[in-house]
């Protein structure tokens, strides 16, 4: 992708909401519309467990995150490298979860104008009949690489009890 008013060239990464869960009711409901039984496709399809509970397929932007970061990790260090950009288009679910896990990410963004290597773009489908994208431009997070890298080796929290019980040695013996 490249950014013709400037020549900057980047990578863009693009990323829905997460992995789908319970995708066999997806699946069902596919194979039950091929099989010319009466289901409606506009319908968001769902199944009764055994205990009485309703299980409609849902999203798992933890998997997406994690996903995202390697892609930070491998396509991002190529930009890097390459002074080139990143860019991560992005679904609202996998944005809130990347805000949620790294709250203060707000104190990394940068002036779109000043020195960036690395963007998120949150964007929603609109509910029209043709598939459209709304982006918030207010939401776009121009950041530093380096930096978004090291934040996210750091957000992890100090945890002195995880390292208190026996543990194997790694030395030779």
């Amino acid at each position: 992708m490249r950014d013709k008013r400037n020549g900057d060239a980047c990578i863009l990464e693009i990323q829905g909401g997460g992995e789908t869960s319970s995708t066999r009711i997806l699946t069902d409901h596919v194979t039950k519309w091929e099989n010319g039984e009466d289901v409606r496709l506009d319908s968001f399809p769902a199944r009764v467990t055994k205990t009485g509970r309703v299980t409609t397929p849902g999203l798992i932007p933890a998997n997406a995150w994690r996903r995202l970061q390697e892609q930070l990790i491998v396509k991002g260090g190529i930009c890097v490298s390459s002074d080139k950009k990143f860019v991560a288009a992005m679904g609202k679910t996998i944005y809130l979860h990347l805000l949620r896990k790294l709250p203060d990410i707000e104190t990394l963004k940068r002036q779109k104008s000043g020195e960036l290597n690395c963007a998120f773009i949150p964007y929603e489908i609109t509910k029209d009949e043709a598939i459209n994208f709304y982006i918030n431009i207010d939401n776009v997070l121009y950041l530093d690489l380096q930096e978004l890298v090291e934040r996210l080796i750091k957000y992890g929290v100090r945890d002195d009890e995880l390292f208190t019980t026996s543990m194997i040695s790694l030395e030779e013996s």
